[in-house]
């Protein structure tokens, strides 16, 4: 887990921010990138990031972000595509259960 400031841009930010997916195929040439990973140099080529929501979608709990897509056959880095997005906000919505405190354990 890492914890990144809303005040500082990222695309993480951006998302928590504007409670939305991002699907990103080069995250180099995203203006929402701020030239760094949290930790290091490292820099991705693709990002998907989803918001996690709580029940009634007003509040952002946190945000999920996979990074770097591999193809299955080939090993090589490909974009995201939109069942990459469904799965990932199905994800999200499970995991708004575990860190919702208007949810009943």
């Amino acid at each position: 887990v890492l914890r990144i400031p809303l005040d500082k841009p990222s695309i993480a930010g951006w998302v928590a921010q504007n409670k939305e997916t991002a699907n990103i195929a080069s995250v180099k040439d995203d203006a929402r990138w701020f030239g760094r990973a949290a930790e290091g140099d490292y820099v991705p080529t693709s990002m998907i990031c989803a918001p996690v929501l709580s029940r009634d979608g007003s509040k952002t709990l946190g945000v999920i972000q996979v990074l770097d897509k591999r193809d299955e056959k080939t090993g090589k880095l490909v974009a995201f595509d939109q069942n990459d997005e469904k799965v990932l906000r199905l994800l999200a919505g499970h995991t708004r259960l575990f860190m919702d405190p208007d949810v009943e354990q």
